[in-house]
This record gives structure tokens, sequence and C-alpha cells, in this order.
């Protein structure tokens, strides 16, 4: 009976949307269901940057990759994975990962139970770390030609590793097991972040590399698609500049968020949403959003897509069917700051 009873308490624990703001280092959680705000976790390690979730045991893993600025100002680079209790809004404990540094993309792999995390070039090495959730500690480390890997996607099986480096002018592939990069994928220009199909067939990045420093004449941005097969570019689609989140989704779309462009003043645009069809790789329609559109995430049920918005302090809520914000979730503003840097999304489902 108490067995039973757990379960039917599980099964009503909310679908949950957590942000993650770097300016205010705080992580808010909305209800998906009514969009309400259920509460802030404040005094985060600086500067909070992306999440993960475990939905099994209703956790989020947070990289802190600088201690303030961003990529390539020389910021001073942070070294910590928190791991959030998300139902107790809590942190439960943190991860140092000295002496690897500048951790940024994150994925947690359910099929093996690791972390999969890309960190910058130190005295330690570079490349993919792996880490163990359960006792904290860094299993091991891949390194990477490229000095600073900045995205990671990981198979579902977590046998290989996708990992994309802003400027450098290839993909790296990675075998987990062999702990080796066993391949490269050129990308002149460099590319932004980097996300595989549901059945991992195809990897998606945009490319040039073209968000901040990139140079204002960069070429004309892609969204490139690559046989995870043959690791050979199989298709493209152009884009306006400058784009730099992707996310396959489940039902064939690809989402590609684009950035204030280069050189303009921070939060004086508006970015957008691009949806794509995966299989053609045609543009189904764009979404003007809030101001330095970023990260994105699928909901659970596929119907719609969420976009942290960093310059607007805002979440966009994107209807798929018809492709209109329907929803925008506030980030409350703190500490008079006027940016809130929103820009790690996760789901717990």
């Amino acid at each position: 009976m108490e067995n039973t009873q757990a379960s039917t308490h599980d099964t009503q624990r909310p679908v949950v949307l957590a942000a993650a703001s770097a300016f205010y280092q705080v992580v808010d959680f909305f209800d998906w269901e009514s969009g309400a705000n259920m509460g802030t976790l404040t005094g985060l390690i600086a500067q909070p940057h992306e999440l993960a979730s475990d939905d099994d045991n209703r956790r989020l893993f947070l990289t802190h990759t600088y201690r303030s600025g961003a990529y390539g100002t020389g910021a001073e680079p942070g070294h910590e994975i928190s791991i959030i209790d998300v139902d107790s809004q809590s942190v439960a404990d943190v991860i140092d990962i000295h002496p690897f540094i500048a951790p940024h993309g994150v994925q947690y792999n359910e099929a093996t139970g690791l972390l999969f995390v890309s960190v910058e070039k130190s005295d330690a090495g570079n490349g993919v770390i792996i880490i163990d959730p359960q006792s904290r500690t860094v299993l091991d480390h891949i390194p990477t030609q490229a000095e600073n890997s900045h995205w990671v996607a990981v198979t579902q099986a977590g046998d290989r590793c996708f990992v994309t480096h802003k400027e450098a002018p290839f993909l790296s592939v990675l075998d987990v097991q062999q702990r080796r990069v066993v391949a490269m994928v050129a990308l002149p220009g460099g590319a932004e972040e980097v996300d595989l199909s549901c059945d991992d067939r195809f990897a998606y990045t945009p490319t040039p590399h073209q968000t901040t420093p990139a140079p204002e004449n960069h070429a004309q941005s892609r969204l490139v698609k690559i046989d995870t097969h043959t690791l050979e570019v199989v298709a493209s689609a152009e884009l306006p500049r400058a784009n730099s989140a992707v996310r396959a989704g489940a039902h064939g779309n690809v989402y590609v968020t684009q950035m204030t462009p280069t050189g303009r003043k921070f939060g004086s645009e508006r970015g957008a949403l691009h949806v794509l069809d995966g299989p053609t790789m045609t543009v189904r329609g764009t979404v003007p959003l809030g101001s330095e559109s970023f990260t994105i995430r699928e909901a659970p049920d596929g119907a719609s897509v969420c976009v942290a918005n960093g310059a607007s302090a805002t979440v966009s809520v994107v209807d798929l069917a018809t492709l209109t914000v329907t929803r925008t979730l506030n980030i409350p503003p703190r500490r008079d700051f006027p940016f809130s840097g929103t820009h790690g999304l996760s789901f717990v489902a």
C-alpha cells in the first residue's frame, strides 16, 4: 500500500519549467500548466548558465561558466555544477570540477546515469568531462583539438558525443568508450550549439560562429544537417544573421534562435525563433520574440516550445500549430540590473 501511495503522489507532481538567469544569479520555477511562478532559488554561484534535467530523480544540473562576463571576454572562469532539487527548490550539492574550468554545455544521459559537460582549455585539459552525479566526481575527460569546447550533444545510448567549439572550424565526434575524438566534420567559420534528432540519425548546428565576438562581416548563416553515420553534411538551410541555439524536436521540427545581430547594442533589437522541417530542411515559419533570444526547449507534449530572451528577462512560449507566442513568462527584476541574462532552460516532467 505504501508503494502505491508513493506512486500516486509522484504522478501528481507538476511539470516544471526552470529558467536560469546569469546576471540575476537565480533559477525561477514555473508551473507549466498554469504558467504561474512557483518560486525562485536565489544566492547561487555566479553565473548560472545551462541546465540539464534528471526527470526520474526530479533534479537539475546547473553549470557556472564564468564569474562575470561572457565567452571571449577574458572573464574569470567558474568550475562548479550545482545539483538542484526541483520540488524543494534548493541546492542539494555542488560538484567542483576543478582543475577543469568554464563548464558550459551539460547533458544528463539517462542510459548511463552520467553527466557530460563541455569545458574550456586549462592546464587540466579541454574537451568534455564525464561526471558521476551520484558520487559527485569527475570520472574522466576526453580532450579535443579545439581549445574551447562549448556545446555538447550526447546520443541516447551515451556512446558518442558531438561537440562544437564556437570559432574552431569543425565539429568534433567523440567515442565515449574509447575516450577519444574519432572524427572532425569541417565547418568553416565555426559553429554554435549542436543537437541530435530524436533517433540520433542527424546532428544539427548553425554555422558559422556568429554571436559575440564573431566579426561583423561573417558569412551567411546556415543551419547544417550532418549524417551521424557518414559524418557528412547532407543538407543546409540559409537563415538571417545571427543564430546560436538549436534544438531538434520530437516530431521532426528543428528550432533555431536568432539573437541580436553582432555589433548592435545589447537589448536593442528583437530576436526570433525559426522553425524548420528537419527532413526537408525548409523553414516552416519565423516567430518574433524578445531581445537576445537564446536557449530553446520543447514542451513535453511537443505542442509548443520555450525560448529564453536574455535581455528581455522573459521566456516566450510558442504554439507550434499557429506559430504564435501564446504566453510570456516574466523573470522578476532583481538588484536594479536591467538585463537578467535569462539563459538555461529545462523541463522536469
